[in-house]
C-alpha cells in the first residue's frame, strides 16, 4: 500500500551572488590552468625558477578553484523536495541532482520530547547566570575553541532553560536516509515550537529574542518546528549582525544596566558585582545540575544544544590578527551603538 504525500518543493535556485561567486571560481580555475601550460613550457625549455613559481600557484589556484567550484555548484545544482506521509505524518526530504535522486531522507513522526527536569529555581535569569558561570569557569578567556564556547554557552543555556519552563517545546525526528551508492545511516535532528508558556513575559534580552525566534517561525517554510542549529543562527543573523562579539556586548549590556557588574578587557570579560557575585555563584551551581541532569536525561538532546549552538557561531578572520589588530577589532566593534544602528537599517527597509 503506498501512502499518499503533500509535497513541497525547495529548489536551490541560484541568486546572483552565487552566480559571481561561481564565475570568479571558474576564472580562478582557467587562471590555474594557465600556470600549469606555463610551467610545463618552462619546463620543456628548461628554466627552473619560473617553473617553481608557477607550479606554486598553479597548486594553490587549482585547490582553491575545484573546491569553489564544486562546493557552490553543488548550491545551485542540487534540489531538495520535503514531502508529509500523510500516513504517518513523518517528513520525506528527496535530494536530487540534475533531476536524478541521489539521497531520500525518510523521517519518523516528530514525537515531543518530556523533558520531566524541575527548571533551576536562580534568582537571575538564564543567560545572565550563564554569563556570570561562563566569566567564573574561564571561558571568556581567549583560547580558539574554548573562547568559541563563551557564546555557544548563552545559547545553549538559556534554550535548556525555556524548555524546561515550558516556554518551548523540543520535537525530536528520527531520520534514516538512503543515497544512490546504497550507503545508509540514521540520524537525530531537533525542533523546536512554542511552548504552553510562550505568552509569558519575560523582559530579559536573550531570552526575549529566542522566544521572539520561536513564535515568528514560519509553520509554511517548515511545518515540523524551528530546526536547533536555524535557531541559533537566526538569533544571530536577525539581532546581533552575525557577529559573535555583538551578542556577548548586548548580553553584557544586559546585566550591567541591571546593576549586575561590569565589563573588562574591551568587552570581552564579564566582571560580577561583589554584591551579587555570592548569590550568582549560588545561582552557577543550580545551573551547572540542571545542565548535568540534562546530559544525563536526554544525552542526545545535551549534544545537539551544544554542538548546534556551536556551530551557528559565525566564524571570523578576527582569530588571525595580531593582538593589537584584535584589539583595535575590538575597540571598533564596542564603540558602535547598535541598536541604533538596528533601528536606523529597519527604518530603511520599510
Amino acid at each position: 500500500m503506498t501512502s499518499g504525500k503533500s509535497a513541497k518543493e525547495e529548489s536551490s535556485s541560484p541568486g546572483c551572488m552565487e552566480i559571481f561567486a561561481f564565475s570568479i571560481a571558474l576564472i580562478f580555475l582557467l587562471a590555474s590552468c594557465f600556470f600549469i601550460f606555463q610551467a610545463i613550457r618552462s619546463f620543456q625549455q628548461g628554466e627552473t625558477f619560473p617553473l617553481l613559481c608557477l607550479s606554486f600557484f598553479a597548486v594553490v589556484l587549482a585547490g582553491f578553484s575545484i573546491v569553489a567550484t564544486y562546493n557552490i555548484g553543488k548550491t545551485m545544482l542540487i534540489k531538495h523536495t520535503l514531502e508529509t506521509d500523510l500516513v504517518t505524518g513523518g517528513p520525506v526530504v528527496t535530494t536530487s541532482l540534475f533531476g536524478k535522486t541521489i539521497s531520500t531522507k525518510t523521517g519518523s513522526p516528530p514525537r515531543k520530547i518530556e523533558l520531566n527536569l524541575e527548571a533551576p529555581a536562580t534568582r537571575y535569569p538564564p543567560s545572565i547566570v550563564t554569563l556570570h558561570h561562563a566569566a567564573v569557569i574561564g571561558l571568556s578567556r581567549r583560547g580558539g575553541m574554548k573562547w568559541y564556547r563563551y557564546p555557544a554557552s548563552l545559547i545553549e543555556g538559556p534554550v535548556a532553560v525555556l524548555g524546561a519552563i515550558q516556554v518551548i517545546d523540543f520535537y525530536q525526528i528520527v531520520f534514516k536516509e538512503e543515497t544512490i551508492t546504497g550507503k545508509s545511516e540514521t540520524s537525530v535532528e531537533f525542533f523546536v515550537r512554542p511552548g504552553p508558556r510562550c505568552k509569558a513575559k519575560i523582559n530579559v534580552l536573550q531570552e526575549r529574542r529566542i522566544i521572539e525566534i520561536v513564535c515568528d517561525w514560519d509553520e509554511r517554510r517548515l511545518p515540523y518546528g524551528i530546526p536547533l542549529y536555524t535557531l541559533a543562527e537566526e538569533l544571530f543573523s536577525r539581532y546581533y549582525f552575525n557577529t559573535p562579539w555583538i551578542m556577548l556586548r548586548e548580553i553584557m549590556k544586559d546585566a550591567k544596566n541591571q546593576g549586575l557588574g561590569d565589563i573588562k578587557r574591551l568587552g570581552t570579560v564579564w566582571q560580577t558585582s561583589p554584591e551579587h557575585a555570592t548569590a550568582l555563584n549560588d545561582d552557577s551551581d543550580k545551573f551547572k545540575r540542571f545542565m548535568e541532569q540534562l546530559q544525563m536525561q536526554h544525552p542526545e538532546l545535551g549534544a545537539a544544544l551544544k554542538e548546534k549552538s556551536l556551530r551557528a557561531i559565525p566564524k571570523r578572520d578576527d582569530e588571525s590578527l595580531t593582538i593589537e589588530q584584535q584589539k583595535q577589532a575590538i575597540k571598533q566593534l564596542f564603540s558602535t551603538d547598535w541598536s541604533k544602528k538596528a533601528r536606523y537599517d529597519r527604518g530603511q527597509s520599510k
